[in-house]
């Protein structure tokens, strides 16, 4: 019996109240953000803040800087796909299905909603800094942040539930370099990268809810079949 306990207290280690009160917490903050950008790159209206801040960043570009920020960036451009699917490819041969179908799934949705975003928005690219890289489709919101987030974001999520924090550091601080990478190279407005960095969010946290809500019922399960054979 007390073993008994002692794993169904492991089961709803993972559902505390305030876990789910943080994740819910959070999931308000970025629709709040980004439907508050939204509205206003909808009315055309701009933001003040968004020239200094494209301006901070092309003053501090130098050959190696913008190598390195060129080398970031393609990190979550539409090579990311390869990753992806290595990622999807090493879930499934370590027997995770799950973890597969909500990572190869939700990767897919943020692509899909992305390009639609863009063709409803059709926010012109920035010219504020001279762009030292060439897109043909609209800016907002950053399709390369998105990516980040929700790929990177994901691994590091999952290397978090494994108790190895500081990969789960490194990996989990990835988009927001990506995010700068978009702004020092000219190709996008910082308001496409922040509404995007709170959309990838609000994916990030609905992927691992989902994944937590499936694997708790495999756990029950267990527990259940423990008890027919006690």
């Amino acid at each position: 019996m007390r073993k008994r306990r002692e794993q169904v207290g492991k089961a709803f280690r993972s559902l505390r109240w305030w876990h789910v009160l943080s994740a819910l917490t959070l999931v308000v903050l970025a629709v709040s953000i980004f439907f508050e950008l939204a509205g206003d790159v909808w009315l055309k209206e701009g933001f003040a803040w968004d020239p200094p801040v494209m301006l901070f960043f092309g003053n501090l570009r130098s050959p190696i800087g913008t190598a390195v920020m060129r080398a970031v960036t393609t990190s979550a451009s539409g090579w990311i796909v390869l990753p992806v699917l290595a990622a999807t490819a090493w879930f499934i041969k370590r027997g995770d299905r799950q973890q597969a179908a909500i990572l190869a799934l939700g990767f897919l949705a943020a692509i899909l909603l992305d390009a639609s975003l863009k063709a409803a928005f059709a926010r012109p690219r920035p010219h504020i800094i001279p762009p030292l890289v060439v897109e043909h489709t609209a800016s907002f919101p950053s399709g390369h942040t998105i990516n980040a987030v929700v790929f990177y974001g994901y691994l590091a999520l999952q290397a978090w539930h494994g108790r190895r924090r500081a990969i789960a550091l490194l990996v989990g601080a990835w988009p927001e370099i990506v995010g700068v990478s978009r702004i020092y190279l000219g190709a996008h407005y910082p308001s496409d990268v922040l509404a995007s960095l709170a959309l990838g969010l609000i994916f990030l946290i609905l992927m691992d809810g989902i994944r937590g809500f499936l694997d708790n019922p495999y756990r029950f399960h267990k527990m259940a079949a423990y008890d027919r054979d006690s």
